[in-house]
């Protein structure tokens, strides 16, 4: 009897979602939001001891067209400070963080900007209508620049007469910074790169292999994202995915930082519902937000990679915070600043799909093995039982809880 009811209980306290007659093989399935793929800019941003590194990943429509990339720094970044990145450190970070759903189940059978700068020489280049040109170098598929401008329009006209076509309308954006003496790190694509096969093309993934990512290095008291000149080029609402690697935990310090209520599942594709879990989660907030979707310490393998792949330091313990968001450009108006947050508390997002007739046959279940063991105890015949039913047990809180 005894030996019944472990068995019994060991069959059914196993999440069942799914019933097959024809008998079954106990799976996970796990879903990602995918939200990572969807974003129209990324940005991974390392701070530590008043040195932050940022980097930017873009994309261009026409190959056959002039791009401009450009990043405005408050103080000059040197070529030194400026790298090409494995574009696999996004993926990294992307698999670490991505919110996910699980099903257990049986089977039958655009424009970055970045803050900071280095030291670096203390006079420009050359001069050119009151622009000063501090650097001029290439770094793999980019040819690029290093300014720094007295007025707007000098420094855009600058840009045009070089092939760093930047759009009318970026005189405001760059008026910000100018006025602020802020430097440019101005990139474009080299003509060999836009001229490869398979480089042109809008989405993110499929730049991936033929835009490498840039890293750019500088001093910085505090990590910040200029989101400002991104205004120039956004016609609509745009995702912004910021990975933000530091010692801690971070958050915003004049947008709001907001959590997502992610629910039960309700089984429909779960990158939908995230989508529409993760827009309530902006409508609750009370202007421009910024939605926390992970938070935790990097491993120590990850930590290996990111040294590889991205060229940070690998001795410093890095805290990962993943930010997201979505603005319309009218929301663009300031740069995204970032500070420790209130805890350095873990978060992942997981979803689970409901399985309300599962759940009472688990409880069920734990009844009777609970029975089981205590029969088990009781009967003298079979006292090589416990180590059994102590184990069943153990597997029974576990998948409940």
């Amino acid at each position: 009897m005894c030996r019944f009811l472990l068995a019994l209980a060991a069959g059914v306290c196993l999440p069942m979602p799914h019933a097959h007659s024809d008998g079954a093989v106990f799976t996970v399935t796990e879903h990602s939001a995918q939200s990572a793929a969807t974003a129209d800019q990324r940005a991974i941003i390392a701070h530590d001891g008043g040195r932050q590194t940022l980097i930017l990943q873009t994309t261009y429509e026409d190959p056959h067209s002039e791009f401009a990339w450009v990043i405005p720094t408050p103080s000059e970044v040197t070529r030194a400070d400026v790298a090409e990145v494995e574009p696999k450190v996004f993926s990294l970070l992307r698999e670490l963080s991505e919110p996910r759903a699980l099903v257990v189940s049986a089977n039958g059978g655009g424009t970055g900007g970045c803050f900071g700068g280095g030291a670096g020489p203390s006079r420009p280049h050359e001069q050119y209508s009151g622009v000063d040109i501090w650097d001029q170098f290439a770094v793999g598929d980019y040819d690029v620049a290093i300014l720094s401008a007295h007025e707007s329009a000098a420094l855009g006209q600058w840009l045009g007469d070089n092939g760093y076509h930047v759009p009318a309308q970026a005189t405001p954006a760059l008026a910000h910074y100018t006025q602020r003496g802020w430097f440019f790190t101005a990139l474009k694509v080299r003509p060999h790169t836009a001229q490869r096969p398979g480089s042109a093309g809008t989405d993110l993934h499929a730049m991936q292999g033929n835009l490498r990512p840039i890293r750019v290095s500088f001093d910085a008291v505090a990590p910040v994202f200029p989101l400002r000149i991104s205004a120039a080029s956004t016609r609509h609402s745009v995702s912004v995915l910021l990975y933000v690697l530091a010692p801690h935990r971070m958050q915003g310090t004049n947008f709001a930082t907001v959590p997502v209520d992610v629910g039960v599942w309700d089984g429909t594709p779960f990158g939908e519902y995230y989508a529409r879990r993760f827009d309530e989660a902006l409508s609750a907030a009370a202007g421009p937000a910024l939605v926390v979707e992970y938070a935790a310490p990097l491993s120590t393998g990850a930590l290996r990679q990111l040294s590889d792949w991205g060229g940070l330091d690998p001795g410093t313990d890095w805290f990962l915070t993943r930010l997201r968001t979505r603005l319309a450009p009218q929301q663009m108006m300031d740069d995204i600043f970032l500070g420790p947050a209130d805890s350095s508390d873990s978060l992942r997002i997981i979803a689970r799909h409901p399985d309300a007739a599962g759940d009472g046959l688990r409880l069920a279940a734990c009844l009777l093995l609970l029975a089981g063991v205590v029969l088990t105890g009781l009967n003298r015949r079979c006292p090589r039982n416990w180590p059994r039913a102590l184990c069943l047990a153990l597997v029974v809180v576990v998948m409940v809880l």
